[in-house]
């Protein structure tokens, strides 16, 4: 993209001048200024990870407290670019009375995958999707109205997910 190109340079040189501002390229371009100061510590640390998550009553209670309670943490992330990666991530992982998993209940491939988007699924992807998962995205009907088909077959109990006729 010939808009990235542009700023290559002073995207490079930026940081080198000065930590207090950047510009951000992975969703169109940004200049934003670092916030400062940060709210996090050795004590309170800063996590990230999918927005995709299941979250049990508990767990969402501890959100709600921790928007409610914690004023400069939600301030921080009103200026950040992408804060739905993080923001809920670093309140979840810093209540040690919260039992986390790393299970993932749903698939998605990242597999040729640009500017932040995953790839849309395809017979390829169905073992993992019909076996493994509860749910599944990105499903294009234009691109492959016949996947959406026979999961709709193997739900059904009239085909395997391997069994693409």
């Amino acid at each position: 993209m010939w808009s990235r190109a542009l700023v290559r340079i002073p995207r490079k040189l930026l940081p080198k001048i000065s930590n207090n501002y950047r510009i951000y390229t992975g969703y169109g371009i940004m200049f934003g200024k670092r916030a400062d100061p940060s709210p996090f510590s050795e004590e309170f640390k800063c996590y990230a990870g999918s927005y995709w998550m299941t979250l049990n009553k508990k767990s969402v209670d501890a959100l709600i407290e921790g928007y409610e309670n914690n004023v400069r943490l939600r301030e921080h992330y009103r200026r950040v670019v992408v804060p739905e990666e993080s923001y809920a991530q670093t309140i979840l992982l810093n209540r040690p009375d919260l039992e986390i998993s790393r299970h993932e209940l749903r698939y998605y491939s990242w597999e040729g995958s640009r500017f932040g988007q995953t790839k849309s699924l395809d017979f390829d992807d169905l073992d993992n999707v019909l076996c493994k998962y509860y749910f599944a995205r990105k499903l294009d009907t234009e691109l492959n109205p016949d996947v959406l088909n026979q999961i709709d077959r193997y739900l059904d109990g009239i085909a395997t997910s391997n069994d693409s006729s």
